[in-house]
């Protein structure tokens, strides 16, 4: 998988790419080079334009696993068949791509499985410091995929870096599964998002521009952005801290 030849910034045509970055943050034109095998039938196809993406394995407790597939622009055009594209083996140059997708892939799986057994309106991204966790061991127990899947994390139970990271990813994948409507209506998507974020009200702007200390604004004085930076001094006790701090150090 790779940006297409036709993608608008010139120095990354080409460029090797994980699929879970195919439509976020925004959509990209990716090409998929590869072998094509259906029965004995083996074919190398170039530069096949990649339309869409989609995961098979939500709602199974029996297997952490997911299987991932693809579907060609050719393919999206035909009338009569639905047509898709199951991911097998990479290639030693794109493995690194490849897994690192098969993990959020999973991830997606594991996170839109546990939403989906809550109750409406109980899953923040604070689910994820370590009730999540609790329940992914508790589904599936000694699963040695999932272990070998939890290693790459480091082994971490709070799984709350991972969601907010790959938020987008995660919203795209539940927006198009049949329950999405209790799904999105969970507070996780409104505590994580940028774009729609509701859980923060808007406050009052105390200050009109950045605030920071006169060796920064030192650093940047000729600068096209210095009239938006404002200098100010420490006030005596956090300038007593400092010296004390200091002088330890």
């Amino acid at each position: 998988m790779y940006r297409s030849p036709d993608a608008g910034i010139e120095s990354r045509r080409f460029e090797l790419i994980s699929l879970h970055h195919l439509e976020v943050p925004i959509a990209k034109k990716l090409c998929f080079n590869g072998i094509l095998c259906i029965g004995n039938t083996r074919r190398y196809v170039q530069g096949l334009t990649i339309r869409d993406s989609s995961v098979e394995g939500y709602g199974d407790s029996d297997s952490p696993a997911v299987v991932i597939y693809i579907q060609s622009d050719v393919a999206h055009r035909d009338a009569d068949f639905d047509i898709w594209i199951r991911l097998n083996r990479p290639s030693k140059e794109y493995r690194r791509f490849h897994d690192s997708y098969l993990w959020v892939a999973q991830l997606a799986k594991h996170i839109i499985d546990f939403m989906d057994g809550q109750p409406t309106g109980s899953v923040g991204v604070t689910s994820f410091r370590r009730t999540f966790h609790t329940w992914l061991t508790t589904r599936y127990p000694d699963d040695v995929e999932l272990q070998a899947w939890h290693h790459a994390y480091r082994g971490r139970v709070d799984f709350r870096v991972a969601v907010n990271a790959y938020i987008d990813f995660l919203y795209r994948q539940a927006h198009n599964l049949p329950n999405a409507k209790q799904l999105l209506a969970q507070p996780l998507w409104a505590e994580c998002m940028v774009r729609g974020l509701t859980a923060i009200k808007a406050q009052p702007e105390a200050v009109q521009r950045t605030l920071a200390t006169p060796t920064v604004l030192d650093c940047f004085k000729n600068m096209y952005f210095r009239d938006t930076i404002r200098a100010m001094c420490a006030s005596p006790p956090v300038k007593a801290q400092q010296m004390r701090r200091q002088c330890q150090l």
